[in-house]
């Protein structure tokens, strides 16, 4: 009876490379940024927005604060609505882009008309980041949020869509 020789293992093979998969992907590093931008809601709001985050917290997910001044103001910046916001997100890289979507919630604070456009909010966003370079990038996001109370524009019965546009240094 013939048999066959027993297979031999090769060594293992050490090649080089990053140690994390969050080193050394193009057009992925650096993970952390903060950005400012405006944008444009249902209630005819200008709000400025302030953002900053950092990709790939754990995994593929990350997070983010947002700071919104003048959302559903009317066009106004006179009534002084300040939002607060954080967000889990979940980054993505298609060519060469930065998708990503999110989910969170936060507070908006009517600071000068008497209470009307106050409460807690929930929502969620999607955006897309376009890489100027490995520091710097362009976003364009929308969001939906929920408002608990009845804070908000009355027309959109609680929910407040958002569409912002900005600059982003990445860190």
């Amino acid at each position: 009876m013939l048999s066959a020789p027993a297979a031999q293992l090769a060594p293992p093979v050490d090649l080089p490379g990053p140690a994390s998969t969050e080193a050394a992907t193009p057009g992925v590093d650096p993970l952390g940024f903060v950005g400012v931008g405006g944008g444009a809601d249902a209630s005819s709001g200008v709000p400025i927005r302030v953002v900053v985050g950092r990709d790939r917290v754990l995994g593929p997910f990350g997070a983010r604060l947002l700071v919104d001044y003048g959302r559903q103001s009317g066009g106004s910046f006179g009534e002084g609505t300040l939002a607060a916001a954080a967000h889990v997100t979940l980054d993505t890289h298609v060519l060469g882009l930065r998708p990503y979507a999110g989910v969170g919630g936060g507070y908006q604070f009517d600071l000068l008309s008497g209470g009307y456009n106050q409460g807690a909010f929930a929502g969620g966003l999607v955006g897309v980041e376009v890489p100027v370079g490995t520091s710097f990038g362009i976003y364009l996001e929308s969001d939906l949020d929920y408002y608990f109370t009845d804070a908000g524009d009355a027309s959109v019965d609680g929910f407040q869509p958002q569409f912002g546009v900005g600059v982003r240094f990445r860190f």
